[in-house]
């Protein structure tokens, strides 16, 4: 008797414990249940979203404003969608109406403009922040392709090429053979999964370092993206396939030659600041304090060139 009572409370014991799993499986369940197919604030997109109350009428009638908004004139914006338009098109379901083109592109232009976070676009533009994420990672590609592919974003490869920016250098800034400027920016970010310290850098934040390569007039020729930002400069530059190209010559960088009006043969350089090491085609600053008249103009040079 005293065991078939026994197995009469492990039974009732067993179910009690069975309801009680299931009772928190579904308020598991509950919790991540849809309250709504669409939130209320994303419905009213075209009546109180940014793109449509603000950057439609700054198009029109405010073309200043815009500019401040966007780094770009109405007419650049207009011809930038002319080329990635068609690709941003999305179709047009039983559902709801997609997002168009141009608003497309003011999203991705407002986060790489001002590099608010993109809940906080999500919340301007009242669209969700996946969307938003999604829609900044496909136009960036889609600008890179683009702009690569119509020539905007190229890199000198011949000597000719290299020449040419020499001899703008030496006139705008007044520094000889000189063939780019070079500096790292950091980019940041939030830190990645199990990364630990590798992307926290020396101002105290995560980032990815941007090092990149301009002419005399500010346009980018080389750059190299993607760097953990623990990493200084010259640690970036020597481990990148850029400083590589750089130092083994892949670049077709001119052969070194008398300077202009001078019978000083010298070779064609790159110019950084301290963070970078003294190479052939690598030039940075004197290091010191108390220097000589012409070491000091030198360096002002240096410094004003890049």
């Amino acid at each position: 008797m005293a065991a078939i009572n026994l197995r009469r409370l492990l039974a009732v014991k067993n179910n009690i414990i069975h309801l009680l799993l299931l009772k928190r499986r579904q308020k598991r369940l509950n919790r991540y249940k849809k309250r709504f197919s669409v939130r209320q604030i994303y419905a009213e997109r075209k009546q109180k979203g940014e793109y449509h109350l603000l950057v439609k009428e700054l198009m029109l009638h405010d073309q200043e404003y815009f500019f401040n908004c966007f780094r770009m004139s109405p007419t650049m914006f207009e011809q930038l969608l002319s080329w990635i338009g068609p690709l941003l098109q999305r179709a047009t379901t039983k559902m709801r109406e997609p997002i168009g083109p141009s608003e497309r592109l003011c999203v991705c232009l407002r986060y790489l403009v001002t590099g608010d976070a993109q809940v906080t676009i999500a919340a301007s533009y009242r669209i969700s922040a996946a969307v938003v994420g999604r829609i900044i990672n496909e136009t960036c590609e889609l600008l890179w392709n683009t702009l690569i592919e119509k020539g905007y974003v190229k890199h000198p490869s011949t000597e000719n090429e290299w020449k040419v920016i020499a001899e703008e250098f030496e006139t705008c800034w007044n520094f000889p053979h000189c063939v780019g400027a070079i500096d790292g920016k950091h980019v940041l970010m939030q830190a990645p999964g199990n990364s630990g310290s590798a992307y926290f850098n020396y101002k105290k934040t995560f980032s990815i370092v941007l090092m990149a390569v301009c002419n005399a007039k500010y346009q980018f020729t080389l750059v190299n993206i993607g760097d953990i930002g623990r990493q200084s400069d010259g640690s970036v530059y020597g481990c990148s396939h850029l400083g590589y190209a750089i130092e083994n010559n892949q670049l077709n960088i001119p052969s070194e030659s008398k300077l202009t009006n001078s019978e000083k043969v010298l070779p064609y350089v790159f110019i950084g600041d301290d963070a970078f090491g003294l190479k052939t085609h690598m030039m940075k600053p004197v290091p010191s304090q108390n220097l000589p008249p012409d070491q000091h103009v030198f360096n002002y040079r240096l410094s004003r060139a890049r």
